[in-house]
């Protein structure tokens, strides 16, 4: 079921699981990319702190490789929302610069939370043996 969509990302909410897609959008520059980005930030916390929702995989493989200073901060703030929550965040990479963002990213922001991968249909599973406690 849809539950928000943008400019370049779409949440969309399945059996109490949450999955928010990114894409790259060339025709944007890196400031209006960073607007969304913080724009993304409210529904990070508001699928966090819904009780019917267990879970959240971000998926940023067709997403921006490399982010700036205002995305790396959406990011860290959204990450944190479901490190407050308790509830587990996937994010599935697709470069190695973009890893070792997201690595970074959750470890200062999510450490207990969050859980990066490669493979999508990997962190889907993780994700997916979760379950409302």
């Amino acid at each position: 079921m849809l539950y928000a969509e943008g400019d370049n990302y779409r949440f969309e909410v399945e059996a109490g699981h949450a999955y928010c897609n990114v894409w790259r959008r060339p025709d944007l520059d890196s400031s209006a990319g960073a607007d969304l980005a913080e724009e993304k930030i409210q529904l990070f916390v508001e699928l966090a702190e819904h009780h019917a929702v267990y879970t959240l995989l971000l998926d940023l493989r067709v997403a921006p490789s490399f982010v700036g200073p205002r995305t790396q901060r959406a990011l860290g703030e959204a990450f944190h929302a479901f490190e407050r929550a308790r509830k587990p965040l996937g994010v599935v990479t697709a470069s190695a610069v973009q890893g070792l963002q997201v690595q970074r990213l959750l470890a200062l922001h999510a450490p207990l939370s969050g859980r990066d991968f490669h493979d999508f249909d990997q962190a889907k599973s993780w994700l997916r043996s979760y379950r409302e406690r």
